[in-house]
C-alpha cells in the first residue's frame, strides 16, 4: 500500500513499517534535527546544515573492540528517551588526579535524567610477587597520576577480560558481558613462562562507587550508548535459538522487547519522554567552563495523517533520542542531535504530512505505542487475486 509522505520542514525524515513480537505491522515516521551548541552556552540555534540519518551503529574504532559512539537512528520504537554523550572530562584548573563530572537534561514538566561520574588519571593494579616461587601474593592499586583530560569511553570503565583456567585446566579469557572492552580485571591464572604485568585500573566510575579491591565488580559507568550485544541490553532483543530458526524466523523472537532499542546508559533513560524545551547542564565537560549550560528548543512539529474514508488525525512526534556531540570527533563544532518519532496505524492511511502548526493551533495529537495500532500485514497489502488463486 502506497502512503505519500509530504515534508514541509527542512529536517531529515523517513517513513517505514516494522513488526512487533507477534508479527503485527505498524507504521513509523522519524525526523532528525541538528543544533549548534554555543561555546558560551544559552539557546542552541538550529544548524544551518541539517544532518542525514545514521542508519547503522558507529563505533570509535573497530567493532567489538571499541566503544559505540553513535547508536543507529534506524529503530522502530523506543519506550523512553535516550540521552547519550560523546564527551571528554576536563580536569579543573588544568590538571588533577581525581574529579567529578556530571550531565543533566531536564524538560519544563520536571522530567529529567542526571548522571555523575568520578574520573581520575591513569592508575594500575600492580602484583606483589614472591621472590623465589614467583607466586602472586596480592595486588595493590597505584594512586592515580595527574592528567588534563580523560575521554569518557567504556575502555576506561570497569570490565574487560579476566584470564582464568577452564574446567580442562586450559587458560581462557572470561569477558565481562556488561563491558567486554573495559579494564580492571586482574588475571587469576597464567602460564608458567608468562611475565606477570600490571593491569590498568578504571579511570571512570559512577560517583560514590567503591573500588579498592580486586574483588570489586562495579557496574560499567559512562555517558555513551551501550552496544546491542552487551548486558543489560542484549536479552531485551529476545531469544534466538534453534526453535526460532526452525519456526519463527524472520520475525522477531516472542520475548523481544522494544526497550532493546534504548541504547543509553540506564541512568540516562527518561521514562515518559522528555519534551522540549530541554535545559542541559554539563559539569566538567568543557575545557574552559566549570558548568556548561544551554537550552534545546525547536519549532513545534506535528505529523498529520489523512485516511481514505475522509477522516484525519494528528500523531505526536516524541523526543526519543538526544545525542550531545562534544567529544574528540566533534572537535570545535559541538552539536546536539534530536530524534523525533511517531507511530501510526497503517490501514486506511493514504497521506502523511510533517508540518509546523500555527502557534495558536489547538492540537491533541494521538500518542500510540506499536501494540495500540499494529495489525495483520495482510490488512495493509491484501493478496492479489492471482496469489489467492495459487493459494486455493
Amino acid at each position: 500500500m502506497a502512503i505519500e509522505l509530504i515534508n514541509r520542514t527542512p529536517f531529515a525524515n523517513l517513513r517505514f513499517s516494522n513488526l512487533d513480537a507477534t508479527g503485527q505491522e505498524f507504521g513509523v515516521v522519524m525526523v532528525k534535527l541538528a543544533f549548534d551548541i554555543p561555546q558560551e552556552g544559552g539557546p542552541c540555534p538550529l544548524s544551518s546544515e541539517q544532518e542525514p540519518f545514521v542508519l547503522t551503529d558507529e563505533y570509535h574504532g573497530e567493532l567489538n573492540f571499541s566503544s559505540l559512539r553513535y547508536a543507529s537512528d534506524f529503530v522502530p520504537y523506543k519506550p523512553a528517551t535516550d540521552v547519550a554523550l560523546d564527551a571528554i572530562a576536563y580536569a579543573p584548573l588544568g590538571r588533577a588526579a581525581r574529579w567529578k563530572v556530571g550531565a543533566r537534561v531536564a524538560d519544563s514538566a520536571g522530567l529529567h535524567v542526571e548522571s555523575w561520574l568520578e574520573v581520575c588519571g591513569p592508575r594500575q593494579w600492580e602484583p606483589r610477587i614472591a621472590p623465589r616461587s614467583r607466586s602472586v601474593l596480592g595486588w595493590e592499586m597505584t594512586d592515580p597520576a595527574e592528567t588534563d583530560a580523560v575521554e569518557l569511553r567504556y575502555e576506561q570503565a570497569f570490565g574487560g577480560a579476566e584470564i582464568r583456567r577452564d574446567e580442562a585446566g586450559e587458560l581462557a579469557e572470561d569477558y565481562d558481558e556488561r563491558n567486554p572492552i573495559g579494564c580492571g580485571r586482574v588475571p587469576r591464572a597464567w602460564a608458567e613462562e608468562d611475565e606477570i604485568s600490571p593491569v590498568p585500573a578504571p579511570q571512570v566510575l559512577a560517583a560514590g562507587e567503591v573500588y579498592d579491591s580486586i574483588g570489586n565488580t562495579p557496574a560499567p559507568a559512562g555517558f555513551g550508548p551501550i552496544p546491542p550485544a552487551w548486558l543489560p541490553r542484549r536479552p531485551l532483543g529476545g531469544t534466538y535459538d534453534q526453535n526460532w530458526l526452525d519456526n519463527i524466523w524472520p520475525a522477531w523472537a516472542p520475548d523481544y522487547d522494544f526497550a532493546y532499542h534504548n541504547s543509553a546508559h540506564p541512568k540516562l533513560q527518561a521514562e515518559g519522554f522528555l519534551k522540549a524545551p530541554l535545559q542541559v547542564e554539563l559539569t566538567g565537560l568543557h575545557r574552559e567552563k566549570d558548568v556548561w549550560s544551554f537550552e534545546i528548543d525547536y519549532p513545534r512539529l506535528s505529523l498529520f495523517g489523512a485516511y481514505e474514508d475522509g477522516r484525519d488525525e494528528d500523531f505526536e512526534l516524541l523526543v526519543d533520542t538526544v545525542f550531545i556531540d562534544i567529544g574528540q570527533t566533534a572537535g570545535t563544532d559541538p552539536r546536539v542531535f534530536v530524534m523525533l518519532r511517531a507511530i501510526f496505524p497503517m490501514p486506511g492511511i493514504n497521506r502523511l504530512e510533517i508540518y509546523r502548526p500555527f502557534a495558536s493551533a489547538e492540537l491533541a495529537p494521538s500518542r500510540y505505542h506499536p501494540t495500540d495500532v499494529s495489525c495483520d500485514p495482510s490488512l495493509i497489502d491484501p493478496p492479489h487475486q492471482a496469489d489467492e488463486e495459487k493459494v486455493s
